[in-house]
């Protein structure tokens, strides 16, 4: 998938659908946050807890505690925006790579996919 082919899809999707692209956009962006989020095996919480949403630029913090997943919130206009979602801890690579039983195809590939086939069903109708 292709960034170009995916925000095609996105226009498309909004078209088909009467909502706004700034809407889908957002809708899109958090359904991926929350959906990868999920995915992030658990040992201490640390990885699932690292899942960061921003705009702009990608924000590279890390939260040394295990924590719980923070909620993500975008607001009008944000879909205008290019939207990152970032983990930067240093074995996030590791995950998605499928060294944890818990994810063995990962979590952000596996995600991604399943977030563009329900675009493209819709956009089939």
């Amino acid at each position: 998938m292709s960034t170009v082919s995916f925000n095609a899809d996105l226009q498309r999707f909004a078209d088909k659908t009467g909502v706004k692209l700034d809407l889908v956009v957002r809708k899109v962006a958090l359904d991926i946050y929350e959906k990868v989020t999920v995915k992030t095996p658990v040992d201490t919480g640390r990885a699932r807890g690292n899942w960061n949403v921003s705009m702009g630029s990608p924000d590279l913090s890390v939260n040394n505690k295990a924590t719980r997943a923070k909620r993500a919130r975008l607001k009008k206009g944000d879909g205008e925006k290019v939207i990152f979602i970032t983990n930067n801890l240093p074995y996030i690579n590791a995950l998605e790579n499928g060294h944890s039983d818990q994810a063995p195809s990962g979590m952000l590939a596996v995600t991604l996919n399943e977030v563009e086939a329900g675009i493209r069903d819709v956009i089939r109708g």
